[in-house]
């Protein structure tokens, strides 16, 4: 039963606190709670190698949440392609590692997502009509790198059907990309490389890919995305399709089997992230890229927005030192209605100070608190049963402001109960403890202020939230 305001046990509670720590000023009024958002780290929040994406796969008995690196889990390298969301913690998902991968790679060579002519990409995708996480993954072989892919069933990894990826040579490889709806049900799109044709366009069938298009994909990312901008839907690639006069570059639409320029088109950008969000003049395509100057001159400034007629810069662009785009993009409802949340590498977005992470409603630009310390690379909105949540994963550095080896964080939205500290849908003592212990810890959770910094004011916050009570 959670502590509600007419418990004068929880103000009680509360003050007998506040006077035990030497906090002055009392408890505040019970029933002047208001509901913030705030950061969170699971207790068991890994160190993530590399770049961490974030995966949601749907299923009939709910979502389930991935993340997919190279983890160091409870001090250790995991050595799988990925972990699973559940209870509260982070859980390697195991039946020891996938079928022909050793079951412990050499120390110093984690198995993981990798670039270049090995697998990079973690998707969805419904075999046989069901989800799975189908993700790619790399390891040392004596003498030689040796890569494939895997689906993860919630119980067990299989490997992928034969000749889903085909490794040809160095960046010569046939593999899957993303798996998309463009009206026909799901389906997976991925590249197919055929000598002396190159690379191209193709959907897995089920057994083998056939290809879409005979134009040449020159320059790719992994970001594909299904979006109808008015005229039906289609599919967007950040991808370099053509030769010569008939050339598309950094961003090219594929409908009624042929690629096209969108609108006036994007120059020398690499895309990173896509998104389709309303903010309330419709649905639109939003890009986060690295770069990039439009037909018009103006550099893309980090994210750029499609509405079917035009491309503009959103909200006066994203920017910053050492600045490397934005490379990850999430519709997230923090309580106040659908918003677009922004990650990469920045530090300003609009004008309005920000560290890596902003939140974009159509109208302003706002910060998460004291945002990451690093790049982003994975954002995810879920609710595990305590709540909404933005999930956050990135280069390990720190989240809100405090210094922090974990990689994966939660931005937590309302509503929600930021007193019950311990998790146990209660309001007790030991959520007083649980608090302190996060302050010894300098855990971002303590930060009740969420102004960047752990100190007096957050004693003061947490007993008031305590005395409020929770909804």
């Amino acid at each position: 039963m959670w502590c509600r305001r007419e418990n004068p046990g929880c103000g009680a509670a509360g003050l007998a606190f506040a006077v035990a720590l030497g906090v002055h000023g009392g408890v505040p009024d019970a029933g002047a709670q208001d509901c913030k958002p705030y950061w969170r780290l699971p207790g068991n929040s890994p160190y993530v190698a590399g770049e961490p994406q974030l995966i949601v796969v749907p299923g009939p008995g709910g979502d389930r949440l991935y993340a997919s690196g190279s983890f160091r889990l409870g001090g250790m390298y995991g050595y799988v392609p990925a972990i699973e969301w559940a209870n509260g913690v982070w859980r390697p998902t195991v039946n020891a590692t996938p079928p022909g991968a050793p079951a412990r790679p050499p120390p110093g060579v984690p198995l993981g997502v990798n670039n270049g002519s090995s697998p990079r990409t973690s998707l969805v995708w419904h075999e046989s009509g069901q989800p799975r996480l189908l993700t790619g993954i790399t390891w040392t072989c004596p003498g030689m790198p040796c890569a494939a892919y895997f689906t993860w069933d919630g119980m067990h990894w299989h490997g992928a059907p034969s000749g889903m990826y085909v490794l040809e040579g160095p960046n010569l490889a046939t593999y899957p990309v993303r798996e998309v709806d463009l009206g026909a049900g799901p389906q997976v799109m991925g590249l197919k490389y055929t000598p002396g044709f190159g690379h191209r366009l193709a959907r897995w069938d089920g057994t083998q890919w056939v290809v879409l298009n005979s134009t040449i994909v020159q320059e790719w990312y992994r970001v594909l995305h299904a979006f109808d901008d008015g005229t039906g839907p289609a599919l967007y690639w950040g991808a370099t399709v053509g030769t010569g006069a008939s050339r598309i570059g950094s961003i090219a639409r594929f409908r009624a089997g042929a690629w096209e320029q969108i609108g006036e088109g994007l120059q020398q950008a690499i895309v990173q992230a896509m998104a389709t969000y309303d903010d309330g003049t419709g649905p639109a395509l939003y890009v986060g890229v690295s770069n990039g100057v439009l037909a018009s001159g103006q550099v893309s400034g980090g994210l750029i927005k499609w509405d079917g007629v035009r491309w503009s810069i959103v909200g006066g662009g994203v920017f910053g030192s050492g600045f490397n785009g934005v490379s990850a993009l999430a519709v997230f409802d923090d309580g106040r209605g659908p918003a677009l949340y922004v990650g990469g590498l920045f530090q300003s977005a609009g004008g309005v100070p920000v560290n890596n992470l902003a939140r974009w409603d159509g109208h302003t630009w706002e910060p998460l608190g004291a945002g990451m310390r690093a790049s982003i690379t994975g954002l995810a909105a879920f609710d595990d049963g305590h709540g909404p949540a933005l999930f956050v994963a990135g280069r390990s550095a720190g989240f809100g402001g405090v210094a922090t080896t974990a990689s994966i964080g939660m931005w937590v939205g309302c509503p929600n109960c930021y007193a019950d500290c311990d998790l146990d849908r209660r309001l007790t003592p030991a959520d007083f403890t649980c608090f302190m212990a996060k302050v010894a810890a300098n855990d971002p959770y303590a930060n009740c202020t969420v102004d960047g910094q752990i100190d007096a004011a957050d004693y003061v916050c947490f007993i008031s939230k305590y005395a409020a009570g929770c909804p």
